[in-house]
Formats: C-alpha cells, structure tokens, sequence
C-alpha cells in the first residue's frame, strides 16, 4: 500500500513538473548558454554606446534636464505645498 502511494506520488509530480522530467542534452544547455553570453555582450555594448552617447558638459547630479540651482528650487517648493497640504488637512 505505502508503495502505490509513492508511486502516484511520483507520477503527480512528474506531471506537475514536465520539464524536469526531460532534462536537455549537455550540447543543447551549451547552445543556450553560449546565446545568453553573446546577448550579455551585446546589451553591455550597447550601453557603453549610450553612456558615451552623453553629452560631455552634462552635470552628473542634474535630474531631468534641470541645474542644481533649480533642483533646489523645485525641492524646496514642493516641501512647502506639502507642508500647506498637510495644514489644510489638519485644519479640514
């Protein structure tokens, strides 16, 4: 008895999981390795293009096209209408 439980415990399992039942010839893991590393490759180059595609003059901390100075601007305006939100709402 205790052995046809393992057995259809076995089968159950096999059908849940069909892949790891056909496991792939060493040749054809191979294979796909080999295309994963050359699309590696290929999505570094093109990331190295990009990061030189940048303009030189361009401030490594500006966000979205924007000076330090109106960084700051921009900053310190929305922690003011947060904070006249936050009143508001206290108030009600």
């Amino acid at each position: 008895m205790k052995s046809w439980k393992l057995a259809s415990l076995a089968v159950a399992i096999a059908a849940a999981f069909p892949s790891a039942v056909l496991a792939q010839s060493n040749a054809e893991v191979l294979t796909e390795l080999r295309a994963l590393r050359a699309k590696v490759a290929e999505l570094e180059q093109k990331l190295e293009t990009a990061q030189a595609a940048k303009p030189a003059g361009a401030a490594a901390g500006a966000q979205w096209g924007m000076t330090p100075e109106q960084v700051a601007d921009f900053s310190r305006i929305s922690l003011k209408v947060e904070a006249l939100d936050h009143n508001n709402e206290a108030l009600g």
